[in-house]
């Protein structure tokens, strides 16, 4: 029970790249969150940070790092080898197969299929370089069961008795917003509430602060509806907002894939990568080819540099099997990788899951104070799985 004598509801909003610099610039629910941090996230993806908060472990543990890493034999995308044929589809950058709407239809309609019912993306990765790659979200990290063998959220919240709301990877921000408010009405005791708009909302916006504020101002609206709606049903809200990352502006623009390009190696034969905002991932399948590119990107005047085994293992992504690449690139604070083979704009903003960068920093704000302070983003899965302990004590409930 809460000071007021009412039964508590632990609401999560968890905002993908709502850093802590954007949160405190525009006072992000400040008079209603007045507890406020800022947090360091994991080197990776939004679905590799996303894993991290559902279980509370780095990805060499729960094995998302990631959307595409190299795997020919499995990979799902094999009919894209015969795009080449359709008049050179998708080769050249301002082809009518590369726009953004059309790269979406072919998605969906890859999906179908596929026959794979959590579907998948293709982003801006070349046709013609498809078949070689597999990608690794085919399950919702925050399910049940969705990154077994480990605990996650979905698993420890089925089993607690509770009633709780979990948003789901294949619905919309919408339609999990509008599942949260029903279930706060009806006294849930527990929710965890997903925004994936935000991130991509970012990606795309190439109109400036104001966009991104009245963006923030419509998160700001749907938060405060979360906890009208429990103080509805009768009950305390104790309402959170966590985050995957920060955002980066882009301050100067590196195109590695023209540098390893003019190596004269051959992509499939010599090596594969993959070309992110902020890293480039590696597979080698020659000395020549490893010594060529670590060479041509390790210039004095180069954008990063390749993470050192020691990096990887600080930063939690020291994979035995090399399942994400050989060598993995960091681009400095400021700089990004464009042309990527996941961002087809490079004057929008971009999440940053780089440790290192300051703009990567995610955010913690709540109404109340918890009972340690989160320092990485792991540290999230600790705190729900405590507050989901103390209101088990509250409804009477257990395993």
């Amino acid at each position: 029970m809460g000071k007021t004598g009412k039964k508590k509801t632990a609401i999560y909003m968890l905002i993908d790249a709502l850093g802590w610099k954007a949160a405190e610039s525009c006072a992000f629910m400040r008079s209603r969150l007045a507890c406020r941090q800022e947090v360091e996230t994991r080197l990776g993806d939004l679905h590799a940070a996303a894993a991290a908060i559902s279980s509370g472990q780095p990805p060499a543990r729960h094995g998302r790092f990631s959307f595409f890493y190299y795997s020919p034999e499995t990979s799902p995308f094999a009919a894209f080898k015969y795009m080449k044929f359709a008049f050179g589809a998708g080769l050249y950058p301002k082809c009518l197969t590369n726009r953004k709407w059309f790269r979406k239809r072919i998605s969906k309609a890859a999906v179908k299929f596929s026959g794979d019912p959590d579907g998948f993306k293709i982003f801006s990765m070349p046709y013609h370089r498809l078949p070689f790659f597999d990608y690794c979200e085919k399950s919702d990290p925050f399910a049940e069961n969705g990154l077994a063998p480990l605990e996650n959220l979905g698993g420890i919240l089925k089993k607690s008795g509770l009633k709780f709301f979990l948003s789901a990877a294949r619905k919309s921000d919408g339609q999990n917003l509008r599942g949260a408010l029903e279930s706060a009405r009806a006294g849930a005791d527990f929710e965890f509430v997903h925004n994936r708009g935000f991130a991509d909302f970012l990606t795309e916006n190439i109109s400036g602060e104001s966009a991104a504020a009245a963006a923030l101002k419509e998160l700001e609206s749907q938060a405060e509806s979360l906890i009208g709606a429990v103080e509805e049903a009768g009950r305390e809200c104790e309402f959170t907002v966590i985050s995957t990352c920060g955002a980066q502006k882009c301050e100067k623009s590196a195109d590695l894939a023209k540098a390893v390009n003019s190596l004269g190696l051959k992509f499939g034969r010599d090596y594969a990568a993959v070309f992110e905002p902020s890293m480039a991932r590696f597979w080698y399948f020659s000395e020549r080819a490893k010594a060529a590119i670590r060479a041509a990107l390790s210039a004095p005047n180069a954008p990063g540099e390749f993470l050192r085994a020691e990096n990887l293992a600080e930063f939690g992504a020291d994979f035995p099997d090399k399942k994400f690449g050989d060598d993995i690139y960091m681009c400095r604070a400021g700089v990004r990788i464009f042309p990527s083979d996941m961002q087809a704009d490079s004057r929008a903003e971009t999440p940053c899951l780089n440790p290192n960068s300051k703009d990567s920093r995610a955010c913690f704000l709540s109404n109340k104070i918890p009972p340690f302070a989160p320092r990485k983003i792991d540290d999230f899965f600790a705190l729900m799985k405590a507050d989901i302990e103390r209101l088990k004590k509250q409804s009477g409930s257990c395993e």
